[in-house]
């Protein structure tokens, strides 16, 4: 199997849009994230975070690598993650580089995550309201998996 490592470079100031998404949970906060335009597609760039502990290239070369897998093996819907850099973005809280992805936004809907879904159709199985999303830990999901 080969993998996209190529470095996809964007800058920032050529942006159509930003999209952004609001955290939910226990710990709110809201992000803003650049579109592209690419053969008539959005692409949304992910800069890795300036406030996350332990935060690495290893993250987008995770999303890069577990993306193909899954593509491949499982869902062929699955978007396929690229390395990239997006010029003029860098701040406090982001750095330039990152990841690059198709968009999964379509007309009329919208992305629910795992939080925002449990929040709103309640299951006994899971108190989402205790949830708290942690950088680098290990998750045991089999009460997401078991409803």
């Amino acid at each position: 199997m080969e993998f996209n490592w190529k470095v996809y470079e964007y800058d920032y100031r050529k942006r159509t849009r930003n999209l952004t998404s609001e955290a939910q949970g226990v710990v709110k906060s809201s992000k803003h994230f650049p579109v592209f335009q690419e053969e008539g597609q959005d692409y949304v760039f992910k800069p890795l975070s300036k406030t996350k502990p332990f935060s690495t290239p290893y993250f987008a070369y995770s999303e890069v690598y577990w993306s193909t897998i899954i593509n491949r093996y499982f869902d062929e819907k699955t978007p396929i993650y690229r390395l990239a850099i997006c010029k003029n973005i860098e701040d406090e809280k982001k750095y330039h580089h990152g990841t690059i992805v198709k968009s999964l936004e379509e007309e009329n809907k919208r992305l629910v995550n795992l939080y925002e879904w449990f929040r709103d159709f309640p299951d006994s199985h899971i108190d989402i309201k205790e949830y708290i999303n942690y950088c680098e830990m290990y998750y045991d999901y089999r009460m997401f998996f078991d409803t």
